[in-house]
C-alpha cells in the first residue's frame, strides 16, 4: 500500500531531450531506484567497519593507510550517484536536487581531510570510525528516499508553471529588495546615510546588530529573508533579455546592494548561498542548451566564491575598510570550512559517554525557528547540545553538520529521521525538473535545492533558507496568480 502524502518515482516521466514538449508517452525510468550507489556506500559502511585498527587508528588494508585515504574512498562512493544520473540523463542531471545534496558532503564533511587541514590524532579511534560511518549512512538514506517524493502543495503545483516577462520579474525584483532591506533601514533608525555608514563596521557593531534573544523586533527580520530571492530573480532577468541592459544592470545593482549587508555579517555560508542560488538558477533555466562556456563560466564563479568566502574570515570582524588591506590573496591555498568532521567526530566521543543525548528538543528548536520568541517565550534557545561547552572553548560558535547534529539529539535513529527528511525533499525538488516548467518555476526550484545543499550544516538553516521559497511563493500568490501565462505538458 502507498503511504499517504507522497508517490512513487515512476509516476514521473523522464526529462524531454528539449524544450517544454508534452511529456506524454515518455519514458518512465528515471526515478528508478539506483542500486550502484547505495551499494557503494554500504560497502564503505563495512569497509570503514572492518579495516580501522583501533590499537593504532590506521587502516589494517594496506591499500589505505590513514584517515585521509577514508575521505577518498568515501568521496569516490558518494559521487557513485552524480556520475550515474549524469550517464542515464546527460550533464543536466547534475542539476539534479539530489544529486547536488550528495555531493556537497564532500564539501562540507570530508574536504578539511583531503587537505589535510585537521588534525584527528587526539581522538579515539572508534569516534573517527563512526564519523566516517555515520556520514555515509546519511548519505545512503539520501540517495535511497529521493526516489520518492512528497506531494507539492496546489500553490506549488500553479506557480511552478507560470511564466512572466522581465518587467514583472523586475517590478517583484524591486518589491523583494524594498521589503528585504527594510530591517537594516529599522535597524539604522530609518536614516539612509547611517545604514550606509554601517557597512562599515566590525559585523557585531552593525546598527542593526542584535542581542541572541531577540524580542519584538526580531520579527521584522523575517522581512529580509525577501531579498534572499535577488539572486534568483537577477538570474531569470537575465536568461529573458539575453543581454546586458538597464534592466540588467538594475537587476544586479540592488541584488549586490542587498548582498553588501549579509556579506557584512559574516556569514560565509550565507554568501556560498547567495551566490550559489543565482547559478543555479541560470544553469537550470538554460539546461535545454548548455555549452561548454557555460560550465567554464560556472567554474570561474565557483572559484571567486570561494575566494570571496575565505576573504570574509579575514575582514567580518574589522569592517569593509579592512577589506582589501587585511587579506593576502597569495595566502588562498586552501578551502578553508568549519572543522565539521573534527566537531562530529568529538561529538561521537562525548555523546552519549559524558552527555545524554538531548531528544526531540532538537527538532523543536530547529522548526520552531520561524516563531519569534516575542509569541513564544518558552521557545528552545538551543538544540539541547553545544559542542564548544563540551570541547572547552569560549566565544566561538562551532558546527558539525546536520550529521552531528542529528548524532546528538538520537544517535543513529534521528540520523535516519532526519536523512529521510532531506531525501524526500530531494526527490520531490528534482522531480520538479522532470516537469514543464515555467520561470517561477525555475526560481522555486534553485532556491529549495540551495536550501537543501546549505542545509547539510545545519537543520536551522535548511529552515532559515526556505523563508526564500515561501517569500517567492507569497509575491507569487498576491502579485502574480491571475495574470500570468501558464505552460502546459
Amino acid at each position: 500500500m502507498q503511504p499517504q502524502g507522497w508517490t512513487y518515482p515512476n509516476n514521473w516521466p523522464a526529462t524531454p531531450k528539449s524544450g517544454n514538449v508534452s511529456a506524454a508517452g515518455a519514458h518512465q525510468t528515471a526515478f528508478q531506484t539506483n542500486v550502484a550507489a547505495p551499494v557503494s556506500l554500504f560497502l564503505f559502511i563495512l569497509y570503514a567497519m572492518f579495516t580501522i585498527d583501533p590499537g593504532t587508528g590506521l587502516s589494517t588494508d594496506i591499500f589505505a593507510v590513514n584517515y585521509v585515504h577514508y575521505a577518498y574512498v568515501l568521496s569516490a562512493a558518494i559521487l557513485v550517484h552524480p556520475l550515474e544520473q549524469i550517464i542515464k540523463g546527460g550533464i543536466k542531471s547534475f542539476f539534479r536536487a539530489d544529486v547536488l545534496l550528495s555531493t556537497s558532503f564532500i564539501y562540507w564533511a570530508i574536504l578539511d581531510i583531503i587537505q589535510d587541514r585537521i588534525s584527528l590524532i587526539d581522538l579515539p579511534v572508534h569516534s573517527v570510525q563512526y564519523a566516517f560511518i555515520y556520514i555515509a549512512a546519511f548519505v545512503l538514506v539520501v540517495q535511497v528516499f529521493a526516489n520518492y517524493q512528497f506531494r507539492l502543495p496546489a500553490l506549488v503545483k500553479d506557480a511552478s508553471r507560470i511564466d512572466i516577462d522581465s518587467r514583472m520579474l523586475i517590478i517583484i525584483l524591486v518589491i523583494c529588495f524594498l521589503i528585504g532591506l527594510f530591517p537594516f533601514y529599522r535597524g539604522a533608525y530609518y536614516d539612509f546615510a547611517y545604514m550606509i555608514e554601517g557597512l562599515s563596521r566590525p559585523r557585531f557593531a552593525a546598527p542593526w546588530a542584535r542581542g541572541a534573544g531577540g524580542g519584538f523586533g526580531a520579527i521584522f527580520e523575517h522581512m529580509k529573508y525577501f531579498g534572499y530571492v535577488l539572486p534568483a530573480l537577477t538570474a531569470l532577468i537575465i536568461y529573458k533579455e539575453g543581454k546586458f541592459n538597464s534592466k540588467v544592470f538594475l537587476a544586479i545593482a540592488l541584488t549586490l546592494f542587498f548582498g553588501a549587508f549579509e556579506f557584512q555579517g559574516g556569514g560565509r555560508r550565507l554568501t556560498g548561498f547567495l551566490s550559489g542560488m543565482g547559478i543555479i538558477t541560470y544553469l537550470v533555466a538554460k539546461r535545454h542548451d548548455l555549452r561548454l562556456k557555460h560550465f567554464v563560466i560556472t567554474g570561474l564563479l565557483g572559484f571567486a566564491i570561494l575566494v570571496l568566502m575565505d576573504m570574509q574570515l579575514t575582514f567580518r570582524n574589522v569592517g569593509y575598510e579592512e577589506m582589501f588591506t587585511e587579506y593576502e590573496y597569495g595566502e588562498f591555498d586552501e578551502i578553508q570550512v568549519d572543522d565539521n568532521f573534527l566537531r562530529i567526530a568529538q561529538m561521537i566521543e562525548y555523546v552519549p559517554e559524558r552527555y545524554e543525548y538531548s531528544g526531540t528538543q532538537y527538532l523543536v528548536w530547529a522548526f520552531a525557528r520561524p516563531i519569534p520568541r516575542y509569541f513564544w517565550e518558552d521557545k528552545p534557545t538551543s538544540p539541547g547540545f553545544n559542542i564548544a561547552r563540551m570541547v572547552g572553548e569560549q566565544g566561538v560558535a562551532l558546527t558539525t553538520t546536520v550529521v552531528g547534529e542529528a548524532y546528538a539529539s538520537m544517535g543513529l535513529t534521528m540520523i535516519i529521521i532526519v536523512g529521510i527528511l532531506y531525501g524526500l525533499l530531494a526527490g520531490t525538488l528534482s522531480r520538479m525538473l522532470h516537469q514543464p516548467l515555467g520561470i517561477i518555476g525555475v526560481a522555486l526550484y534553485a532556491i529549495g535545492t540551495l536550501a537543501l545543499v546549505g542545509g547539510v550544516r545545519s537543520l536551522v538553516d535548511l529552515i532559515i533558507y526556505s523563508y526564500a521559497f515561501l517569500g517567492l511563493l507569497v509575491i507569487y500568490h498576491f502579485l502574480i496568480r491571475g495574470k500570468e501565462t501558464r505552460i502546459e505538458a
